[in-house]
């Protein structure tokens, strides 16, 4: 949250606009009348992970909100952009509320910089992001304004030689024993916030997300030269563990080294699970993966956790993201979303 000069209003648990699940963060203390207005409720920490040499084309900030009782009016007067905890650009007005259903207001699109200068390394930053302001505009009071959810999308441009994709299919695999893996779909895309989960009691059996669409920018005949791995995930319990964190070409075929770390534990349980990176652009895991196998819908990732009975391992999503040295000079524009982190 940022003070808005001399602002009437605060946010009372101003977490909740982490996730869409009807449990909202409100203004504070009272309700709106003339002339009231909101402190800076501050969306951050998105997770993103822009590879160097990436071209930011363009953000989109969508806010589920609404006023607790219809009849009032208050609108989302300033939305301003920030980096490195600073403002960036020009700021944006958004919609009047005035009804107590959600709803979603766009703000700014995949070629709207907001007046800014942007560098590769200003999403990934956790003060990247940008803060929200209502004022009262008219109706009777016992009113106040309430934010569900903050989104965030970046468009971007890729530089030669780099390809992105999000998970969009999960299968389980055969592979291995002991604990299944509970709504194993739940891994496609980022923003839900739903969680594949086992109830750990020994050796989980693997998780295999595959069809990474964004892959199929990999030129044909060109050389892997590394792997990037992201996988969000969190524990809800005290000791889960990566029990093997593997690359495959099909459903239990896995290729290359094992890149589990057996001695971190997995990001303690909170409302939105961590990012956890595996390999690095330069890193090719000794896997020997052509462009082919790369961008085919079978190529995954498997992951297997342990743990002793009780624990609870959770995966929210996996991005890939694939260097390699290209045949020719086609880029690819990828769109990212995130909830705030």
């Amino acid at each position: 949250m940022r003070d808005r000069g001399a602002a009437t209003k605060a946010w009372n648990t101003p977490s909740r606009i982490i996730v869409s699940d009807n449990a909202r963060s409100f203004s504070s203390p009272g309700f709106f009348t003339s002339p009231d207005f909101t402190k800076y409720i501050f969306a951050r920490d998105f997770g993103f992970a822009m590879p160097p040499g990436t071209t930011i084309d363009g953000h989109e900030f969508r806010n589920e909100h609404r006023v607790s009782i219809a009849g009032v009016s208050i609108i989302l007067d300033d939305a301003k952009m920030r980096k490195a905890d600073v403002e960036e650009g020009t700021g944006k007005t958004g919609v009047t509320l005035t009804t107590n259903v959600d709803q979603t207001n766009v703000l700014g699109g995949p070629s709207d910089l907001w007046g800014g200068t942007w560098a590769d390394t200003d999403p990934n930053d956790v003060d990247f992001g940008c803060g929200f302001s209502y004022d009262y505009v008219s109706g009777p009071g016992g009113s106040n304004a309430q934010i569900d959810a903050i989104e965030c999308k970046v468009t971007f441009t890729l530089p030669d030689g780099i390809a992105m994709g999000i998970s969009s299919g999960t299968v389980i695999s055969a592979a291995g024993s002991g604990s299944s893996w509970n709504n194993p779909t739940n891994t496609q895309g980022t923003r839900n916030k739903l969680f594949a989960t086992q109830d750990l009691t020994d050796t989980s059996e693997f998780l295999e997300c595959s069809n990474f669409a964004g892959l199929s920018d990999v030129t044909d005949g060109a050389t892997i030269d590394g792997i990037r791995v992201r996988v969000r995930k969190r524990m809800d319990g005290p000791d889960v563990k990566d029990a093997s964190i593997r690359l495959g070409t099909s459903t239990g075929v896995f290729v290359g080294n094992d890149k589990a770390d057996a001695v971190t534990l997995w990001p303690i349980f909170s409302t939105q699970g961590d990012w956890v990176e595996y390999g690095g652009l330069a890193d090719d895991w000794s896997a020997s993966l052509t462009a082919d196998q790369v961008k085919a819908s079978t190529f995954l990732v498997a992951i297997s956790a342990i743990a002793a009975s009780g624990s609870h391992g959770q995966v929210d999503a996996v991005e890939v993201t694939v260097a390699f040295t290209e045949v020719t000079g086609d880029r690819a524009v990828i769109s990212m979303m995130q909830t705030v982190g």
